[in-house]
């Protein structure tokens, strides 16, 4: 787990197996490397959470906050993207703040002047809530926010009420609605029994070991690193045991676009998430079924349009039949 993946060349190219947490684009260098979510982000794609969010709650006009760190920045980029494809109204998108910043000056009377009702941000934690009682003070306590980051229990107890009305989108079942995941229950169970966080960090942590196991397992008893590594990418519809959508590591979408000779992802590719929101010091799930925490698209391309017709909820419920552009069917072991 690294803010800046550097060693990511080198590995690659010893063909060592490696497993982590997915934040950098240095993930995809690799047959060999596994991240928790796929091996594969693109920072300036079409982001359509936030702009999901926003057709959820019938919002219109958007602004988009991001630091001038180029990471940051080229994620303003994919969000503006996704409010520009869905018809939204990008009122103002400022990349130019720095960390620990504590004033929006001109940019509060930017959002007030044009009635800015989603603010989607490209920060940390500490950013979003600095943004969120910026404009509170300035009296725009109803602005929603959309942050990258920060669904975390300790971030609950550490900002309370102060992360009010701020959304975030998550790629595994959120730890609120453990009751329909009996791995997910199980990672609780032993984090609490070893008295440490329960997190995304963490949790990552846990789905990469199960990832390795697996593909030990399956290589057998004289494995080697490329052994492993095939294994590995002979898993399609991986869920770590129903924790998070399925990712097809034998389907060019675990490694991504920079497999492929034409720099993209073959259709029948998909994008899921659980949203939630904080409110009143709780996570609370929003937009979700019963049983099915996450909602999916057709990804590369997405839908023309992010209406009902183009959505679909995840697990399938017994007997439900997914549309064709969903995962491959599964080939990953259960947990011996």
């Amino acid at each position: 787990m690294t803010q800046i993946f550097a060693g990511a060349q080198y590995l690659a190219q010893k063909g060592v197996p490696t497993f982590g947490w997915n934040i950098n684009a240095e993930w995809d260098k690799g047959p060999n490397l596994f991240g928790e979510k796929g091996s594969y982000l693109c920072f300036t794609c079409t982001n359509a959470a936030p702009a999901f969010i926003g057709k959820q709650l019938g919002l219109h006009t958007v602004a988009i906050l991001a630091y001038t760190a180029p990471q940051s920045a080229t994620c303003a980029q994919g969000e503006a993207a996704g409010f520009q494809k869905y018809g939204f109204n990008v009122a103002l998108m400022d990349t130019s703040l720095q960390f620990g910043f504590s004033d929006l000056g001109s940019d509060i009377d930017q959002m007030k002047s044009k009635g800015v009702q989603l603010v989607a941000t490209c920060m940390d934690i500490n950013g979003e809530v600095n943004a969120a009682k910026a404009l509170r003070r300035a009296g725009l306590p109803n602005v929603k926010f959309y942050a990258p980051q920060g669904y975390d229990p300790a971030t609950l107890a550490k900002y309370g009420n102060e992360l009010n009305g701020i959304y975030f989108a998550i790629e595994f079942i959120p730890f609120e609605d453990a009751k329909d995941s009996k791995a997910l229950q199980l990672f609780i169970k032993q984090m609490n029994a070893l008295h440490k966080p329960i997190n995304e960090q963490a949790l990552a942590g846990w789905i990469d070991a199960d990832l390795l196991y697996k593909g030990i397992k399956k290589a057998g008893p004289n494995f080697t690193q490329r052994s492993v590594v095939d294994a590995v990418n002979t898993f399609n519809g991986y869920t770590a045991d129903g924790i998070r959508p399925p990712v097809n590591w034998g389907f060019p979408d675990g490694h991504g676009p920079a497999n492929n000779q034409n720099n993209t992802v073959p259709v029948g590719t998909e994008v899921c998430a659980a949203y939630v929101i904080a409110k009143n010091g709780k996570f609370v799930l929003q937009f979700a079924k019963p049983h099915q925490p996450f909602l999916c698209a057709r990804n590369n391309p997405l839908p023309p349009s992010i209406d009902p017709q183009n959505l679909y909820y995840r697990p399938p419920l017994p007997g439900q039949v997914l549309p064709t552009n969903a995962t491959v069917p599964s080939t990953a072991p259960a947990t011996p």
